[in-house]
């Protein structure tokens, strides 16, 4: 309570400032040479709605936003809690934050909330209603403007540039690996490799720990057939291998291995499928092909490893 009050006196201030710079700065009586009192009233207050309207951002006008009360609040948890626990009562949680709605009609939470669970109902049109509904109250909110992207490319193909729009501003300045990735995606089905490309490397740029965003940026680069990218994306990724991300470490090894077939590096291929006899012990998948690689090169003793390995593994996994 003592900082919303606080924040409201600084608001009051600030205008109070604005206000008064821009009445030192008006025509007086004596500069319009006579023009009527009427006249110079119009030209001052326009000049004063002037400078409010360059004050008062989206940010600004979000944070003055009536908040619901302590009683809505409890009643949006209800319906939160409900459409996450309750698998038959979605439509009893949509009609209670229809209430909500009511008494709050430019809540943000509840406007998003509302779309993201039409969006589970298959209900897309009605979603994007609500979506555009929040973007009205806050046109920078991040979350929105992806939703709002990802609902107009589902939809017909003559919204996709306005669903880039929506993308390209979700991504400034932002640390969602999902926003990049929503963006890139469209980029990718409108052809444009070199712009996903560019979407993903920003993304790597601020959250350089990302092996999403590193995975994407590989698989742009293989429809690229640059394979020296697709080798420094999946290395980045599988020198800080974790055993518990198999789906991600087979894809990574399946692509690098490729590029490096591609770019006939032999010694570097031979290295990584010995890699794989020691990291992959996990993955059937990627010590079959091992198997297969170091067989056909008539390396009896790794072939052998890799069998091992793989009867280890049938034994370990067998229902």
């Amino acid at each position: 309570m003592h900082e919303n009050k606080v924040l409201r006196y600084r608001r009051r201030d600030v205008l109070a400032r604005t206000a008064a710079d821009c009445l030192s700065q008006a025509p007086t009586p004596q500069r319009l040479n006579g023009y009527p009192p009427a006249k110079f009233l119009t030209i001052t207050t326009t000049l004063l709605l002037t400078a409010m309207s360059s004050f008062l951002t989206p940010e600004l006008l979000a944070s003055c936003e009536a908040k619901p009360n302590q009683t809505d609040e409890a009643l949006y948890r209800e319906a939160v809690n409900l459409w996450e626990h309750d698998i038959d009562s979605g439509e009893k949680a949509l009609a209670m934050l229809d209430k909500l709605l009511v008494r709050n009609p430019d809540c943000l939470t509840y406007l998003s909330t509302k779309a993201r669970w039409l969006i589970e109902f298959k209900r897309d049109e009605e979603a994007l209603v609500f979506v555009e509904r929040a973007l009205r109250v806050n046109p920078k909110d991040k979350g929105c403007l992806e939703l709002h992207a990802k609902l107009l490319f589902r939809g017909p193909q003559s919204r996709w540039q306005e669903a880039l729009k929506s993308a390209t501003l979700a991504c400034e300045g932002g640390q969602d690996s999902s926003l990049y990735e929503t963006k890139s995606e469209i980029e990718i089905k409108m052809g444009d490799l070199n712009s996903a490309e560019a979407t993903l490397t920003q993304g790597i740029k601020n959250m350089p720990r990302s092996r999403d965003l590193k995975l994407d940026r590989a698989r742009v680069r293989m429809k690229k057939r640059d394979w020296r990218g697709v080798v420094q994306d999946t290395s980045t990724i599988l020198d800080d291998w974790h055993p518990g991300l198999l789906s991600i470490n087979r894809q990574c090894t399946t692509m690098k291995l490729k590029a490096l077939q591609e770019l006939n590096d032999k010694a570097a291929l031979e290295a990584e499928f010995k890699k794989v006899l020691s990291r992959d012990r996990n993955d059937r998948l990627n010590l079959s092909e091992a198997k297969k690689y170091f067989e056909k090169k008539g390396d009896k003793k790794s072939a052998a490893q890799a069998e091992r390995l793989l009867k280890d593994f049938d034994n370990y996994y067998k229902p």
